[in-house]
C-alpha cells in the first residue's frame, strides 16, 4: 500500500499511474477520508485532554454544586469520546479498504498497455527457424502425443484451463525437481507454503486485494459484522503464487526455494493475445534469496 503522505503529495502522479495500469481507484476519495480521519484524531485527543482537565478539577476542594457539575461534565465527555473513536474506527477502515485498491507506483521506464503486443522489444537473439513444410505448435503436437487434454479442462475448471497427462506429467516433475536440486546447492531451504494466509499478510507485504487483477482470491471474510468488529474476524486469501506467502516467513534471513501452491486460479491467455499452454504460467518453482543475495531462476 502507497503511503497515504505519498498519495496526498503526489495525487496527480497517482492517479495517472492508476490509468496507465487500467485499473480503477479513487483518490479524491482516499484524499477525502485521509483528512476526515485526521480531523476525528485531533478531536478525539481534544476531548481527551478536556477529560484529564476535568478529572484535575475533580481533585481540589469543591462547593458540592460544582462537583456535580464537574461529575456531569466528565459523563458527558467520556460519552463523547466513545463516540468519536467509534467514528474514527470506521473512517480508518473505509480509508484503509480505499487505499488498498490503489496499486503501487510503476517504473517510470515500463511502457504503458493492456497486452503483450504493448510490450517493448528490447533485445533479439539470432532469427526464428525457418522450415520447408508448415510446422506443428506445441499445442497440435502435445495434443498428438495425448500428452494435454484441454476438453476436460475447460468442463472441470472453465475455459483455457487443461489437465496435463502421461509423460508431460513425469516431465513438469522433473522440471520442478531439476530447480529445487539448483537451489538446494545455493544453500536455499526447500519449502512448500500454505495456500492459505490471513488478509493482514498479504496487505504487509503489497499484495492487496484490488478484484479481478489481484493474484489471490478472498476465501472468507465476515462481511456481516459490524466495520469495527471486522479486525478481530480477519478473512483468508488463497494465494495464486508461492512466493506470496512465503515472503512473510523470510524474515529470518533464510533463502527459500518454494514448491507451487495446489491450486491456482488463472489459465492461459486469451487468443487474441496467443494460444497454448505455456502462457498459463503456472509458477512450479520459486525462489526468495537472503538479503543481498542473487536471485536465482
Amino acid at each position: 500500500m502507497l503511503d497515504l503522505k505519498f498519495i496526498r503529495e503526489n495525487a496527480e502522479a497517482v492517479k495517472a499511474n492508476i490509468a496507465a495500469r487500467f485499473m480503477n481507484a479513487d483518490v479524491d476519495e482516499v484524499l477525502r477520508l485521509y483528512e476526515k480521519r485526521n480531523a476525528l484524531i485531533t478531536e478525539t485527543d481534544d476531548l481527551r485532554r478536556r477529560r484529564n482537565e476535568n478529572a484535575a478539577a475533580m481533585k481540589g476542594k469543591l462547593a458540592p454544586e460544582e462537583r456535580a457539575k464537574l461529575i456531569e461534565e466528565g459523563k458527558s465527555i467520556k460519552e463523547a469520546i466513545a463516540a468519536k473513536e467509534s467514528e474514527e474506527s470506521e473512517a480508518k477502515t473505509a480509508l484503509e479498504a480505499a487505499a488498498a485498491l490503489i496499486p503501487n507506483m510503476a517504473h517510470p521506464d515500463a511502457p504503458v498497455g493492456k497486452e503483450d503486443k504493448d510490450n517493448t522489444e528490447i533485445a533479439r537473439s539470432g532469427e526464428p527457424a525457418k522450415f520447408g513444410f508448415k510446422p506443428k505448435d506445441h499445442t497440435q503436437i502435445a495434443e498428438n502425443l495425448d500428452l494435454i487434454d484441454f476438453e476436460t479442462g475447460a468442463k472441470v475448471s472453465g475455459s483455457k484451463f487443461y489437465f496435463l497427462k502421461n509423460e508431460a506429467v513425469f516431465l513438469e516433475l522433473a522440471l520442478t525437481r531439476y530447480a529445487l536440486d539448483i537451489l538446494k546447492k545455493h544453500g536455499f531451504t526447500v519449502t512448500i507454503t500454505p495456500d492459505i494466509a490471513r488478509e493482514e499478510i498479504a496487505e504487509g507485504i503489497g499484495f492487496n486485494p484490488r478484484g479481478e487483477e489481484s493474484n489471490h482470491l478472498l476465501a472468507g471474510r465476515h462481511r456481516h459484522l459490524p466495520c469495527g468488529h471486522r479486525r478481530n474476524h480477519p478473512g483468508r486469501l488463497l494465494f495464486r503464487r508461492n512466493h506470496q506467502p512465503g515472503e512473510r516467513s523470510h524474515s529470518d534471513g533464510r533463502a527459500l526455494a518454494l514448491l507451487p501452491p495446489r491450486s491456482r486460479g488463472r489459465g492461459v491467455s486469451t487468443p487474441k493475445v496467443s494460444t497454448g499452454f505455456i502462457s498459463s504460467r503456472k509458477w512450479k518453482c520459486s525462489s526468495i534469496p537472503r538479503p543481498k543475495s542473487p536471485t536465482i531462476f
